[in-house]
């Protein structure tokens, strides 16, 4: 394990600032808990490469975890190494950019760094005592406000391997004495409630195996502090004290990616299939779990993003990047218009605007009115030269197609020079790829069926829609937008 601190006169003087004082501003979860609000904060509504960036940094290795703000402190975590050989916990300096500390340890599980895999997704959470972190590869940890571990927990030696085909994505969710964890792969599924101060289990409640991203929320329905959990066709409501259901949705098609909203008594799930997105609400004089569905939008199909519901409004972002907006109530809808790009960020309100952040890095501002108002397109990069990763490089696992040396693999494997290659003739990381490769199903790869991978991996690497630099995540201080991508970190300040 090793700890890297920098500036330390200076941040020895900021960190007791932060840890003895009142919370200022603060961003301290994913989505900043999922509870549909308009943030007060002067921030810019126009910017661009050479205008209102206060700074940004390039990153050690890749994450794609939300940034969280605590007063003047922003905070990441990210993996680095080519098997994401060791994960990291990091605060940085809203007002300068300078790394303060740095918390790194190795990767309980391992895996390749790559695009098809999750790296560092899991959003963490923060309160006044400290960040609670948690990684793919199974460690869950908590680190105080100077950059001291307070606990740690390997969840893959405690439950087992995450047997995933893209790793985990779900970001924690907090109350005040509690973390909640949501594990989801192909094994023995979990969620899990951790005890803040100790890191051990309050409780955990088995789930259905299921590959998801979303993520879970704690909110308040029918006077009952809920965590809910919208993945793999259904919208379950557990009681945050002891684990037990309260209710459940099924039936939901395509809700593996974004995370519901909760405002008041109305529950927001952003999905796929017949129903789109739709709204349960929950009545107050009713059954404890009792609720309707009062309206759904089979047009508004969610993607990564989550619902933004403000005042009067719900705006969902589509796989295509168009926007839609819905009126709250009945779920019709008011507009729907077209983005540079799609959305992976969720968007966010502010002082009366509405912000968009495309994959591309290109931020669309809207007045949050029922009528498409456009304020403001602005650029963190130029699109024509954009900043791609100084040091971090892909390392795609040999069986992928995305690998160079699959070809290699595949010429190397004839070994009795006839120039087709029979499944016997395979190891066993290749063999799963056989059917796909043998186009003709005549038992055999042709060296035309290798001619086509080839040209396959050219096309890919020159259109992939997962190249850097995506933007994963924005976020809003007082006088700050902070944004990142995989590798870089970026302050939109009025300072």
């Amino acid at each position: 394990m090793k700890k890297v601190t920098l500036g330390l006169t200076m941040f020895v003087s900021a960190i007791s600032t932060l840890v003895e004082g009142v919370e200022d501003h603060a961003w301290t979860s994913f989505r900043d808990g999922g509870i549909g609000s308009s943030i007060e904060a002067v921030v810019p509504m126009e910017w661009s490469p050479d205008k209102g960036v206060l700074w940004q940094i390039e990153t050690r290795g890749y994450g794609q975890s939300s940034p969280l703000l605590w007063n003047d402190f922003i905070y990441i975590t990210y993996v680095d190494g080519p098997y994401k050989d060791l994960s990291v916990v990091a605060a940085i300096d809203l007002k300068t950019g300078l790394v303060r500390w740095e918390y790194e340890f190795p990767t309980s599980q391992t895996d390749s760094s790559w695009y098809a895999e999750s790296r560092a997704a899991p959003t963490p959470v923060i309160d006044k005592d400290g960040i609670y972190s948690f990684f793919e590869g199974g460690d869950l940890l908590a680190i105080d406000h100077r950059g001291t571990l307070k606990w740690h927990r390997s969840l893959t030696k405690d439950y087992g391997e995450i047997d995933s085909g893209h790793g985990l994505g779900a970001s924690l969710a907090q109350s005040d004495g509690a973390v909640f964890v949501l594990v989801e792969h192909q094994g023995p599924s979990y969620l899990l409630s951790i005890d803040k101060e100790s890191g051990r289990n309050l409780w955990k409640t088995e789930r259905s195996p299921g590959i998801s991203w979303a993520s879970p929320i704690v909110a308040e329905l029918q006077g009952r502090r809920q965590v809910i959990v919208s993945s793999n066709g259904s919208v379950n409501g557990y009681d945050a004290f002891d684990g037990s259901i309260i209710w459940s949705h099924d039936k939901v098609v395509g809700n593996t990616m974004a995370s519901v909203t909760v405002t008041d008594n109305q529950l927001f799930v952003g999905a796929k299939g017949d129903s789109g997105t739709f709204c349960l609400e929950f009545t107050e004089d009713s059954k404890l779990g009792t609720y309707r569905k009062i309206w759904e939008n089979a047009e508004a199909v969610c993607n990564y993003a989550s619902p933004l519901v403000w005042e009067e409004n719900v705006y969902i972002v589509d796989s295509r990047g168009f926007v839609h907006c819905l009126n709250r109530y009945d779920g019709k809808h008011r507009f729907e218009e077209k983005l540079t790009d799609v959305c992976w960020a969720t968007p966010f309100a502010v002082d009366g605007n509405v912000l968009f952040f495309s994959k591309n890095g290109v931020g669309t501002v809207i007045k949050g009115a029922t009528y498409y108002d456009e304020v403001s397109t602005n650029y963190l990069w130029d699109l024509e030269n954009p900043p791609y990763p100084e040091s971090y490089v892909q390392n795609p696992p040999e069986s992928s197609f995305s690998s160079p040396s699959f070809v290699d693999r595949l010429n190397n494997s004839d070994q009795d020079g006839d120039g087709l290659v029979a499944l016997s003739e395979l190891d066993s990381s290749l063999k799963r790829s056989f059917s796909r490769l043998d186009e003709n199903e005549d038992g055999v790869i042709d060296k035309n069926e290798i001619a086509k991978v080839e040209d396959r991996i050219r096309a890919n690497s020159a259109s992939n829609v997962f190249d850097d630099p995506i933007v994963y995540g924005s976020i809003v201080g007082k006088r700050s937008i902070v944004v990142r991508t995989g590798t870089r970190l970026y302050n939109i300040s009025t300072r």
